[in-house]
């Protein structure tokens, strides 16, 4: 097959979640097939990365949008009724790009990521290629999180921008899922969320993953007293579960052992992640060349989000390593991990602290969750395993196989 996909950024170096997602599914697809990217970037005049000019066959890069200021977010969000995110990377030079590359090739598949480029590209699509919407997450569903969080917290400007959002989203995303040969979600969640607002032809579940022989499980058992948590600084979900997690977990970690460190590694961190550093033992990083060392360092991972959406590569992150995870329900979702036997939930202060002094002190315990992540993430969410079920989906939207709208083909 020829697979053409469409990025909302050049997936190298793969630094965060989308980057992560997209060039493993390029990678490994272009193993069996001809795979090109149209990618969107800050400096698209450099070279691209030698691993994706040796991997695809076709590429181009387009200049990213110069980003909007506040003043003409406010103009749109008065006058325009498609929902922010769609506005977020518009740009016509995309369209055009998709257009000629669709022309000029006979691409069995074009594969939008994430709704930023599938917004504005779907329609430039040339006949002929078979469209695939892949929805890193449910969008309106992750929005409508963020309404009730605020709300709860009587952020009133906050909470009215997030329902506005959700109520926007909801009918892009409905009108895209519908639109597409085939929609690709990452969790049962999500295809439920996706299913309530659109009518997909076809619909495949391909959970976010990992190359477990890139990354080897750590040797050692992490340092006494030290947690850790990863991720894009500048993501709302991510700020709002770490500075909980700061406020109102940390505490009581502190007060049992007062040597804890909490590392905080991700590219971007706001002013509100930075200020946490002013907390005893929280070191703030940034962006830091790998994350590998932080791994080995680390005797668990904390995932305290409270809003989100989509599967947590985090989580399979910290999986593979071989770190234990202490998760709320929510930093878990998506994810095919029992309490207790993969990781450990907690969803209140006292429990999430309580969980991670127990993992600190209990070298068994944190053992049998070691050993059975780690397979967990190697069975089911290694790329080489996720990929041909993926394959067997393109060609169901190629050759219009089932007829039953909404028909999930896989729940892997």
């Amino acid at each position: 097959m020829r697979i053409l996909f469409v990025a909302p950024q050049v997936p190298f170096p793969p630094d965060k979640g989308t980057k992560i997602r997209n060039l493993g599914l390029i990678t490994t697809l272009a193993r069996d097939h001809e795979v090109g990217l149209i990618a969107l970037s800050d400096r698209p005049d450099a070279p691209l990365a030698a691993e994706l000019a040796r991997t695809c066959t076709y590429t181009r890069v387009v200049a990213t949008p110069t980003p909007r200021g506040v003043r003409r977010r406010v103009v749109d969000l008065l006058r325009d009724n498609r929902p922010d995110l769609a506005l977020r990377l518009y740009t016509p030079a995309l369209r055009s790009a998709i257009r000629d590359a669709t022309v000029r090739g006979a691409w069995d598949i074009v594969q939008f990521e994430g709704l930023e480029t599938a917004h504005q590209g779907i329609g430039a699509v040339s006949p002929g290629a078979s469209v695939v919407y892949d929805a890193h997450n449910a969008e309106w569903r992750l929005q409508a999180r963020a309404a009730t969080s605020d709300a709860r917290q009587g952020r009133v400007i906050g909470a009215l921008y997030s329902m506005i959002q959700a109520s926007r989203l909801r009918r892009a995303e409905g009108a895209i899922a519908t639109s597409a040969s085939g929609v690709v979600v990452v969790s049962r969640e999500d295809a439920a969320s996706i299913r309530a607002v659109g009518s997909p032809r076809h619909l495949h579940i391909v959970p976010n993953g990992v190359d477990t022989e890139a990354l080897r499980e750590r040797l050692g058992q992490g340092d006494d007293g030290r947690y850790l948590f990863t991720g894009t600084m500048d993501y709302r979900p991510n700020i709002d579960g770490v500075v909980w997690f700061a406020r109102h977990v940390w505490p009581e970690i502190k007060r049992r052992d007062p040597s804890a460190v909490f590392d905080v590694v991700g590219r971007s961190p706001v002013r509100t992640v930075r200020d946490l550093e002013r907390v005893a033992g929280i070191v703030v990083h940034g962006e830091t060349p790998t994350t590998r060392p932080f791994f080995e360092r680390a005797r668990a991972v904390v995932v305290p989000l409270l809003v989100g959406g989509g599967a947590r590569l985090k989580v399979l992150e910290a999986f593979a390593h071989g770190v234990p995870v202490v998760s709320t329900s929510l930093g878990i979702e998506g994810i095919n991990a029992l309490d207790g036997t993969h990781f450990v939930a907690a969803d209140t202060p006292r429990a999430f602290a309580d969980a991670v002094v127990r993992l600190n002190g209990d070298t068994e315990f944190r053992a049998r969750l070691r050993t059975a992540a780690r397979d967990l993430v190697a069975t089911q969410y290694d790329w080489r395993a996720i990929v041909p079920g993926i394959q067997d989906f393109y060609r169901i939207c190629i050759m219009g196989m089932l007829n039953s709208p909404g028909n999930i083909t896989s729940e892997a």
